[in-house]
């Protein structure tokens, strides 16, 4: 027989997770944590010098990223008949990862979208500016040469939280780069919204791991403004 006290009692034993309780953190590859030069991408504005810095940058992105998820696991499977006919059985061969957008502010200076620009010029320089022919460009590369793969991975952490602010999961995302850098919609009818940047990462592998009941002990609640001084960096799952 169904009871509902004991319905009661696991929810408020454990509680439901929610999706606004989270942060995320990026690491960019090297390459980017040096001053980026300003390009044909940033407006003049944009900047007090000529070079941002890009570590910098970085770790002011979890303040405007206000939306993400953990990535989906999937199995390709093949199918066999035992006998050569009747029913079938799927065999895994591969695992797979979905792919993993966040969903940034967009500031009033641009920098956001310009750090992932910038980003996507280390994966392939796409910036034809000055032509196809020349042979120095963004971070030294020529139009639509590719960098090796060392140069432009870096690492997404996504932190999640209970209502009392204590840790419950991190999810490492290794070798990450973004694959996909979506369009800004502009209109002239929207005087109150605010423009968004979705960004899509690809990587090679991930991890999901949590606090022991030792770390939860020792963890600090997060503010009442959010999650951000939670967790420090290089925790290790």
């Amino acid at each position: 027989m169904f009871n509902i006290a004991s319905f009661n009692a696991q929810i408020a034993r454990k509680g439901l997770q929610k999706p606004n309780k989270f942060v995320c953190r990026i690491t960019p590859p090297v390459k980017l944590w040096v001053n980026l030069p300003v390009n044909s991408f940033n407006s003049p504005a944009n900047l007090q010098s000529e070079t941002t810095n890009g570590l910098d940058l970085s770790r002011s992105l979890e303040f405007w990223t206000e939306g993400a998820h953990v990535p989906a696991l999937m199995v390709d499977t093949a199918e066999h008949n035992h006998y050569g006919y009747g029913s079938t059985e799927k065999t895994p061969y591969r695992a797979k990862f979905s792919e993993v957008t966040l969903v940034l502010l967009a500031d009033g200076q641009d920098d956001n979208w310009t750090f992932f620009k910038n980003w996507q010029a280390l994966v392939i320089n796409s910036d034809m500016s000055d032509g196809s022919t020349t042979q120095i460009k963004t971070h030294g590369m020529s139009a639509f040469e590719t960098s090796y793969k060392s140069d432009y991975v870096g690492t997404v952490q996504i932190h999640t939280f209970d209502d009392t602010g204590l840790e419950t999961k991190n999810i490492m995302l290794v070798d990450a780069w973004p694959i996909f850098l979506g369009d800004k919609q502009l209109n002239w009818g929207e005087n109150n919204a605010f423009m968004r940047i979705p960004v899509s990462f690809t990587f090679s592998t991930w991890y999901a791991g949590g606090p022991t009941a030792a770390t939860r002990r020792r963890q600090t609640p997060i503010s009442p403004s959010g999650p951000l001084g939670l967790v420090t960096d290089g925790q290790s799952f």
